[in-house]
């Protein structure tokens, strides 16, 4: 964390940036992660402005300061990949645009049509060759708890793997086998 009077930051279009959402799903996601990153996005500077690209609801740009006001407390920590030249950070963020308009995964999924926020950064640093977080199976993951079995309960009929299953419970076990991306296997990347 970045002392109060430490200054500006200088953000560079490509940084990564992580905050604690106020969303519905943002304490399950917690648990299940045992980290505070519940939601990410990725940093565009053009002339002079800040700007993140997120999946949260369809991918979107929003002002930095709009994207800073939607986590608690107003805090997030920014991380760079060092040594990023200027093309591949505007290669990133080209990569990131192409998913523009895509709509949020509430479920999870990894590479269906829908996007959810650290599948998007991964996916973006994947098209410039940069391999950034790593891809875990969801049992890996603590999803045995009361704050992602109520989030479970809500979705697991609209899960493909699921759409047969009687109970949450009954899905568990296929939810486990799936594979995703979390906001700390990215923010805790050795890059």
């Amino acid at each position: 964390a970045r002392p109060a009077d430490a200054g500006p930051i200088a953000y560079q279009t490509g940084d990564v940036i992580f905050h604690t959402s106020r969303s519905g799903q943002s304490s399950a996601i917690a648990w299940a992660t045992k980290s505070l990153y519940t939601h990410c996005g990725i940093v565009r500077v053009y002339q002079g402005r800040t700007y993140v690209i997120e999946a949260a609801g369809p991918v979107r740009v929003v002002p930095l300061s709009a994207w800073v006001k939607r986590g608690r407390r107003g805090r997030f920590t920014v991380k760079r990949w060092p040594g990023l030249s200027t093309v591949q950070q505007n290669r990133i963020w080209r990569a990131a645009k192409t998913y523009l308009g895509r709509p949020d995964d509430s479920l999870f999924l990894f590479g269906n049509r829908a996007s959810y926020c650290s599948e998007l950064v991964w996916l973006a640093y994947r098209a410039v060759g940069l391999e950034l977080g790593s891809v875990e199976r969801a049992d890996a993951l603590d999803i045995n708890n009361v704050l992602v079995d109520a989030v479970l309960e809500r979705r697991y009929r609209r899960h493909p793997s699921c759409k047969s299953a009687k109970s949450a419970d009954a899905c568990r076990e296929k939810l486990g086998a799936q594979t995703l991306v979390t906001p700390l296997s990215i923010a805790d990347d050795a890059h």
